[in-house]
């Protein structure tokens, strides 16, 4: 059997800084001691077991994605550069705004002369939106 690692101490430390966990562990430990006499079969006490370290695995991903999410805010935050909050500027406003492949271009930054002015025959679909531009 491996020897512990952390205390006693050190073992409810962390089992108080994470409440849920430490209600899972108790659920656990309440089942395998049956102090109630609830489980008097072999088939209940595995569902209970079951069901315990299924909920206790949830609990312990749910709180080491929790603290997965403080560390890297921490590291972003420590990092210099990064401009987490804040009012975005026009042209970000403006490029969010367009950056879908299929997004007109507004009729204010065409710049550019018709396409219709400069052929004699009948645009095709590829140029219909240039073609159209009033200028």
């Amino acid at each position: 059997m491996p020897t512990p690692r952390l205390s006693n101490e050190e073992l409810f430390e962390k089992l108080t800084a994470h409440p849920r966990l430490r209600n899972q562990i108790e659920s656990l430990l309440l089942a395998v001691e049956d102090e109630t006499g609830e489980l008097r079969e072999a088939d209940a006490a595995e569902m209970r077991v079951i069901e315990d370290i299924r909920r206790l695995g949830q609990e312990a991903l749910q709180a080491w994605a929790e603290h997965q999410v403080e560390k890297t805010a921490k590291e972003v935050q420590a990092t210099s550069g990064i401009w987490k909050e804040g009012k975005k500027t026009v042209l970000a406003q403006y490029l969010w705004r367009h950056r879908c492949r299929r997004t007109a271009i507004p009729a204010s930054d065409q710049t550019c002369a018709c396409v219709c002015t400069k052929r004699k025959s009948k645009p095709p679909e590829l140029f219909a939106a240039t073609a159209a531009c009033r200028c």
